[in-house]
């Protein structure tokens, strides 16, 4: 198994967000209280950010300080494991009568709701994607 940097995949989950959002360097650091020059040697990796500026950034974010420290990848299978056992559970609790009719629906209603928050994140992607060109 491959050794994971993890302050690499904070930088680059950091710098992906910045571009995302068009937020830059010195707007960040103004917003957790530093300044650009340290922002800017956490990104270029000079220095490293300690855990109570992560979490600043994470709050910042609206982000899980989890989510810095995975891969797109990684994020994305989770978020498929997280559906497909929901969706088993519902088969699953269905098929032996031990669920009732309401969580039924309660289910049903956040698998609707993942997917739906699943379209409108490609949408939000495809508006920053366009404003960017």
């Amino acid at each position: 198994m491959d050794k994971i940097d993890f302050n690499e995949l904070l930088v680059k989950n950091i710098q992906q967000l910045l571009k995302n959002t068009r937020i830059t360097q010195a707007e960040l650091a103004d917003n957790i209280s530093t300044t650009r020059a340290t922002v800017n040697a956490w990104l270029s990796k000079r220095t490293k950010m300690d855990a109570v500026k992560i979490k600043l950034i994470s709050d910042f974010f609206n982000m899980p300080m989890e989510y810095f420290f995975q891969t797109e990848e990684e994020r994305n299978n989770k978020s498929e494991q997280l559906k497909a056992d929901t969706i088993q559970q519902a088969k699953g609790n269905n098929n032996s009568q031990n669920i009732n009719n309401s969580e039924s629906k309660r289910i049903q209603s956040l698998v609707l709701e993942n997917k739906m928050l699943k379209a409108q994140l490609k949408d939000k992607e495809e508006i920053i994607r366009l404003l960017k060109k």
